[in-house]
């Protein structure tokens, strides 16, 4: 069985890796900045991610500074899954070839 990201640092460490595949891909640097952003606020909590998810979901999540409900949905899903996925849709964020890429 996969280990799931737990840990403030791994999940931060995901959403860098994500943001550079994006990168990879030609999208904005405003969306890089974004994930990169997101990564940085996630290492400095001082408490776990999981916890804050437990006692209200993604709520408290959304009142950080610089996550929003997409950050805070892609969050939850590396928190919960140890993956983020991407959209599907041409032109939503990254081709089919990247991805397999990310990975937890």
């Amino acid at each position: 069985m996969k280990k799931v990201a737990t840990s403030n640092d791994e999940i931060a460490d995901t959403l860098d890796h994500v943001a550079d595949l994006l990168k990879l891909e030609g999208e904005s640097g405003f969306r890089v900045r974004s994930y990169r952003n997101a990564a940085q606020t996630i290492r400095d909590l001082d408490t776990p991610v999981r916890t804050l998810m437990k006692q209200d979901g993604e709520h408290l999540l959304k009142d950080l500074p610089g996550i929003g409900d997409k950050l805070a949905g892609s969050i939850k899903e590396i928190a919960t899954t140890g993956r983020q996925t991407c959209d599907p849709r041409p032109g939503a964020g990254m081709s089919r070839a990247l991805r397999p890429m990310i990975r937890g």
